[in-house]
């Protein structure tokens, strides 16, 4: 998801501050698995799991809907997730003027109106940019593309080798440096991609 240096960089971080702990955690098994995220299990299921999930025979059908509703609300919870830094941002550089500070502190209530009506203009103004401004989605693309492979499979496996690369057998280097290299085609290509013609990709 792209949803995210800011949250995989400290677990990163976290990782390697810890080198004992790092090398359990950076397995191939878990490399392979952060890569290629679908399981093998899909393959007996039907071809849309959430379109098909309230069709599906044998099951409750008001579990089934209770199900598909949650799978459709839980983008607005990661939507809510990311802008959170952003929101915290400007919360703390805001609230640090002194002007303001002693206007919030004049009244009960008044810090916590600023931070609503604050989230809610910056929602507002993403939307708004999202569906006013042409090309979006390819910026959207371009982000998930190349920062998602960046952040997820390369940089995870870069450190990986950078720390242990001496003490980890030979086989496992070579799967490792399999997986970046397949990573960049990939990110590569997805970049490309975002940066093609609209009538090109139509077509």
């Amino acid at each position: 998801r792209p949803d995210t240096p800011c949250l995989v960089l400290p677990l990163c971080k976290r990782c390697v501050w810890h080198l004992a702990s790092s090398k359990k955690q950076y397995t191939p098994k878990s490399q392979f698995s952060h890569l290629f995220p679908s399981d093998y299990r899909t393959s007996a299921s039907l071809y849309q799991i959430t379109q098909n999930l309230a069709h599906t025979p044998g099951f409750d059908p008001i579990l089934n809907k209770l199900v598909v509703w949650l799978i459709a609300v839980n983008p607005i919870a990661k939507y809510a997730l990311t802008l959170n830094p952003i929101n915290l941002t400007w919360e703390i550089d805001l609230l640090s003027w002194d002007s303001l500070e002693d206007w919030c502190n004049c009244g009960r209530g008044r810090r916590t109106a600023v931070r609503v009506l604050g989230r809610c203009a910056i929602s507002a103004l993403v939307v708004t940019i999202a569906t006013i401004f042409p090309g979006f989605d390819r910026v959207m693309s371009l982000l998930g593309a190349f920062y998602s492979f960046l952040f997820s499979a390369i940089f995870p496996l870069a450190c990986h080798l950078r720390l242990f690369g001496h003490s980890i057998p030979a086989t496992q280097r070579l799967f490792e440096w399999t997986l970046i290299i397949v990573s960049c085609i990939m990110a590569l290509g997805g970049t490309v991609w975002s940066f093609l013609p609209h009538s090109i990709v139509t077509n």
